[in-house]
């Protein structure tokens, strides 16, 4: 007759035995109650065992150790997930203040490339616009002296007109008088 017991999770154990082997043939008595008797007592004896273990335990102090420890364990556990959680609510802050960092750096950074350009254009114009100034003034002299002859100019024609006007006016004086005193010499002669 063959059983075979094991020891499965939780420490219960279990039997197989096939069929044949729960029944004696020579005596015809079934053997299945002393079987089940046998792994009770077994079980009540398992039981014990665990339960003095237990107490050895405790009063070895290793339990409370053991407790201790995973209370320990669970408390930095704990912490640690509130340091990431708190890691992790300042990473947007973080994420953001450096992006306006990195904007701010990059707006000098294009001042100072505007700077050193317009610095550039200055030295690169400089004798474009000191020629500039030297064709302005030479054409403002041009035009001064220009509009010095043309005042000049009509200034002249302008006395020359007035010596015409002048002489126009003297003509037509002396004409007036002549014919004033041609009329007051024929009045005078008719008289």
């Amino acid at each position: 007759m063959e059983i075979i017991f094991r020891i499965v999770e939780g420490g219960d154990f279990y039997h197989s035995a096939s069929p044949l082997d729960i029944v004696d043939e020579e005596n015809n008595y079934s053997i299945m109650h002393n079987i089940t008797y046998s792994f009770h007592n077994m079980k009540k004896l398992l039981d014990f065992g665990r339960k003095a273990l237990f107490y050895v335990r405790v009063l070895s102090g290793y339990e409370e150790r053991k407790i201790r420890n995973h209370r320990l364990q669970l408390e930095q556990r704990l912490q640690q997930a509130q340091e990431r959680k708190a890691a992790l609510r300042k990473i947007p802050e973080q994420f953001v203040l450096a992006e306006v960092r990195r904007m701010v750096e990059e707006m000098q950074n294009l001042n100072k490339k505007i700077d050193e350009i317009e610095a550039s254009f200055e030295d690169h114009f400089n004798p474009i616009d000191k020629k500039a100034e030297i064709i302005m003034k030479t054409q403002l002299e041009g035009e001064e002296s220009s509009m010095k002859e043309m005042t000049k100019a009509m200034q002249a024609q302008a006395l020359l007109e007035a010596e015409k006007i002048a002489n126009v006016n003297d003509a037509d004086t002396n004409l007036s008088n002549q014919e004033t005193e041609s009329t007051t010499k024929q009045h005078a002669q008719m008289r």
